[in-house]
């Protein structure tokens, strides 16, 4: 069975369903990923955290997830799985 990450208070998911970690504050200027997210938002498959400041987009196999959380924080939580 795969280990659960924790990626906010309510996003919960399997380390294996994880395919990409983006750091956001460089990746927002690649059209693509703008584009995704975009996608993402239009089809209902974005989960997004409240604010401005997103530091990271995580890329999942039914999700993507739009974070305040750095990607160094949620690539150490990977390393512990």
């Amino acid at each position: 069975m795969e280990p659960w990450i924790e990626l906010g208070p309510e996003n919960v998911i399997h380390a294996g369903d994880i395919i990409a970690v983006i750091d956001w504050t460089h990746g927002k200027t690649i059209g693509a990923n703008r584009e995704l997210v975009g996608y993402a938002r239009a089809h209902e498959f974005l989960v997004e955290d409240s604010g401005e400041q997103k530091a990271s987009l995580v890329i999942a196999r039914d999700r993507v997830f739009l974070l305040k959380a750095s990607t160094r924080s949620i690539r150490k939580k990977l390393d512990r799985t």
